[in-house]
């Protein structure tokens, strides 16, 4: 059993990634992490550990073309499916639908819309699917609201993205003692009640 040069990390209410983190010299990235130690080091306030992707997502779902004219909100701004080309708030209806939710896509991605680039679109070309992630991690993006377009072409996955999480979602490290981590994907989240709280990882390597 390897065992690696123990590093401190910074843990706010915001989730961190403790693990690959190619600012650390010591890049978990760069080996396999069979288990780590975590230990609380200091600042105000508890810590836990997250057991998942903590970013607030969801989807809207081209069931059809839309009609010229239907309409789509994304957080609270209205989207306009036209026959002419896309603008800041309309969006060009393509031959199939893929081709449709490819461009509503770009619209959305290019807003310069304070309450609409809060989140990052995501589709592939052959794809009848724009996913939407909200750009930071926690429990805000939760409120980033979602809705069927007009005429029911474009289903959303629900009334507001979903999944974010928090603190008070995870499992807690005590102060002074070692939580033994045995989760060993390259991701491993931590969020903090209040403020800031350094946290010592040492990583093993079977």
């Amino acid at each position: 059993m390897i065992s690696y040069p123990t590093r401190t990390v910074a843990v706010t209410t915001t989730p961190t990634n403790i693990r690959k983190t190619p600012a650390f010299a010591n890049d978990p990235a760069a080996y396999p992490v069979a288990f780590a130690n975590l230990r609380y080091a200091s600042g105000g306030g508890a810590i836990e550990m997250l057991g998942g992707n903590p970013y607030a997502r969801g989807t809207l779902t081209f069931e059809d073309n839309p009609a010229i004219a239907e309409t789509i909100d994304v957080n609270g701004v209205t989207f306009t499916f036209i026959a002419g080309a896309s603008t800041a708030t309309d969006v060009h209806i393509g031959d199939t639908k893929e081709e449709t939710a490819f461009n509503l896509m770009q619209v959305l991605n290019d807003s310069a819309d304070a309450d609409v680039n809060d989140a990052t679109y995501q589709n592939d070309f052959d794809s009848n699917v724009v996913n939407v992630v909200f750009d930071v991690a926690g429990t805000g993006g939760n409120a980033f609201t979602l809705a069927d377009s007009s005429s029911n072409a474009v289903i959303a996955s629900g009334s507001t993205l979903s999944g974010g999480l928090g603190y008070g979602d995870g499992q807690t490290v005590d102060a002074g003692s070692d939580f033994t981590d045995v989760d060993q994907s390259n991701q491993r989240w931590a969020v903090a009640s209040a403020g800031s709280i350094d946290l010592d990882v040492t990583d093993f390597q079977a």
